[in-house]
Order: structure tokens, then sequence, then C-alpha cells
């Protein structure tokens, strides 16, 4: 179960996205002429698109309740795990838990940086990470925030962002059936 925290956070951001439209994108300004009260009629279109046959597959687990949808994967560091991941498409950057970081011995890179989120401010470290690895995929070593995240409950020890994920030519999350597909990048 997700912390009360966390959920919040989640829901500000999701709802700050939603809100992004401005006025001048939602409706027509009042200079312009009002659309005529027609639809124009809804097409499907079928495609069908061949496997692409260098993509690897990763099991992940998902997750969904009130606090919403998570897609959670195994990670190997320094040969040890598995740790519990996120996979997280809309975060531009990868983290891992500072409790982790502390448990596997990693030692930081520079003096700890100053953070601040929608609701909180915290302290973040850079960790390098060069051996790691998702389900049997080798990562890209890789400097790496470490944070001390929020506990949900179900020990969450990271998440991957798109600056891991984006360096797959392009990925496919598989929510039904709990599976990860990465391409190889062009």
């Amino acid at each position: 179960m997700l912390p009360r925290s966390f959920v919040v956070v989640l829901a500000l951001v999701l709802a700050l996205a939603g809100a992004a439209c401005t006025r001048s994108e939602a409706q027509p300004a009042e200079s312009e002429p009002a659309a005529a009260e027609t639809r124009p009629q809804a097409t499907t279109v079928t495609v069908e698109v061949e496997p692409e046959s260098d993509a690897r597959e990763v099991a992940i687990r998902v997750a969904s309740g009130s606090w919403g949808v998570f897609a959670f994967a195994d990670v190997y560091i320094d040969g040890k795990g598995p740790f519990n991941f996120t996979v997280d498409t809309g975060a531009s950057s990868s983290i891992i838990d500072w409790d982790l970081v502390r448990k596997l011995g990693i030692k930081t890179i520079g003096p700890p940086l100053t953070v601040t989120g929608i609701t909180c401010r915290g302290e973040a470290s850079k960790i390098k990470v060069s051996d790691w690895r998702l389900g049997d995929i080798v990562l890209p070593a890789k400097r790496i925030q470490t944070i001390d995240m929020p506990d949900p409950g179900g020990g969450v020890d990271g998440l991957l962002g798109s600056d891991v994920l984006s360096t797959f030519g392009a990925i496919t999350v598989d929510y039904g059936g709990e599976r990860l597909l990465l391409a190889s990048a062009s």
C-alpha cells in the first residue's frame, strides 16, 4: 500500500499535466467564427505491425489500486538482487533509493544537492552504476540520482526513467500481458 504523501504527489503531478491546456487551446478565441455543430464521422483504421525481431522481453508486475497503476521490474545491481524498480516512462531521470545505495555500499559522487518536488524538499546525491541489468538485459553505465524515496510498503528500490529507457530504440509496456518489450537502438 502506497503512503498517502506519495499518492498526493502523484495525483498533483497528474492534475498539473491535465491542466496544462490553456484557454486559447481549449476554446476558440472570441474573434474566431464558431464552427458548425456537426461532428466528423469516426474512422477506424487497423494496422498490423510486425514485431521487431530484435526486441527483448522482460517480465513486469502490474499493481493497481486507488493510488494508480504501476509497472514493477526486477533490477540487479553489482550481481545482487532482484530489486523492485518501477518502470516510469514519464520520469526524466532514474532514481535509486538511498537505503539500497547504503546497503550495496555504493559511494556517492560529489556533495549532496537540494532538490525540490511539488510538496517537499530534500537532499539528493549522485552515484555511478556500472554493473546493472533489467532482468537479463544489461543497462548502460550511468550516473544516477539517489534520494530517500517514500516507502509505499511494497519495498520500491528505485525507478527506471527515460534517461535509461530511451537508450532502447523503442519500448512497449504491455500492462495486460505484464511484459516490457525493449528494442535495440538503431
